[in-house]
């Protein structure tokens, strides 16, 4: 049975600190080496690759969102709580 793969893992920290050296003129292999971090993450830092937010643009802006919760909120301080997903999506609409 073969062992999962252990990732490394390296902090922002460290990461900018690694990539601040590198702008100074340090190579690549003495900053990793350093910061003991790998080399392809420090040059996929330096190239901005996997910059990007995960997952699906969201449905809702976040003003959308704090006012759809407010509306809830102020519903079951009235006694109503919305006991469903019915009538969730029934007050979006």
């Amino acid at each position: 049975m073969s062992q999962p793969r252990r990732y490394k893992t390296a902090t922002d920290t460290c990461l900018k600190k690694a990539i601040d050296e590198v702008k100074k003129g340090v190579s690549q292999r003495e900053v990793c080496k350093m910061y003991n971090i790998p080399r392809s993450t420090l040059q996929n830092k330096l190239k901005g690759a996997h910059n990007l937010n995960p997952g699906r643009q969201t449905v809702l802006s976040a003003d959308e969102e704090k006012s759809i919760v407010d509306h809830v909120i102020c519903v079951a301080n009235w006694g109503f709580p919305l006991d469903s997903l019915g009538q969730l999506s029934y007050l979006c609409r």
